[in-house]
């Protein structure tokens, strides 16, 4: 801008005007909702929504009774949560979510991602190769789920069924233990064991023992042995006795009960 006084320059950038459709002048692009502004390419200055799956703004909604299985066209699925009740091969639990697909490799092979809304979001994936859907595998569960609770010495005559199995975990179970003490459950003294599931499916039934104290001076010394299978935790005997080992070790196995077992 000048005038007899002086000359003032700014240097701003303005919006492209508005168009419907527009081609550029290399004739290698094109523009819809705007003016062309690249040589080659196509630009969108609109939203842009489409109606079957390619976009999650065109996410595709699931029908009641709609088998997951068939889900093979790479894009995005929603359902509600009524019709989640309806879905067979879904693996999330009660309530709306969404699935993706997505094509993998050179030979026809699918991948599957299940999430669950909510607070306590779940994520679930597998793999479709050699024309079969394999098996569901949960890779995150929000911040864990409470599997089993009591308060139990885990004696040879209790086993623990837990509300899911252990191999459909993302990493394993975390065994939550606390204080026993005068007839009642103390809410002290915590002692937690994190169990990898890759051991719990290579060694399926095999006992695990744990060893755990109470106080910084060790008053109490526990040992628990515990036969850990996919769907339940069986005790052991030895979990409520007390004496000193042929070690002379003393132990008060019946200091500690089982209070969780925690998917991780």
């Amino acid at each position: 801008v000048t005038d007899y006084f002086a000359t003032v320059t700014r240097i701003v950038d303005i919006p492209t005007a508005f168009t419907l459709l527009d081609f550029n002048a290399s004739g290698r692009g094109i523009a819809f909702g705007k003016v062309s502004e690249k040589a080659e390419g196509v630009e969108f200055g609109l939203p842009t929504f489409f109606s079957h799956g390619e976009t999650p703004k065109g996410s595709v909604e699931l029908a009641s009774n709609t088998d997951c299985n068939s889900l093979l066209t790479a894009g995005y699925y929603h359902f509600s949560a009524t019709v989640r009740n309806t879905l067979l091969n879904m693996p999330v639990g009660a309530g709306s979510g969404a699935v993706i697909v997505t094509s993998m490799g050179e030979s026809g092979q699918k991948m599957q991602i299940a999430v669950k809304c909510s607070e306590a979001s779940e994520i679930w994936e597998r793999m479709y190769f050699s024309n079969v859907w394999h098996e569901w595998k949960k890779i995150y569960n929000g911040s864990g789920r409470i599997l089993w609770t009591g308060a139990w010495y885990m004696t040879d005559t209790q086993t623990g069924n837990l509300a899911e199995p252990i191999h459909s975990q993302p990493n394993g179970i975390v065994l939550v233990f606390s204080r026993y003490a005068s007839g009642a459950t103390q809410d002290n003294d915590f002692n937690s064991f994190f169990v990898p599931k890759a051991l719990v499916s290579a060694k399926l039934g095999s006992s695990s023992t744990f060893i755990m104290g109470a106080e910084p001076s060790l008053s109490y010394l526990t040992a628990k042995t515990l036969y850990i299978n996919d769907t339940t935790i069986k005790g052991h005997a030895s979990n409520q006795l007390s004496g000193t080992s042929a070690t002379g070790i003393k132990y008060t196995n019946n200091a500690f009960v089982l209070r969780y077992v925690i998917g991780v």
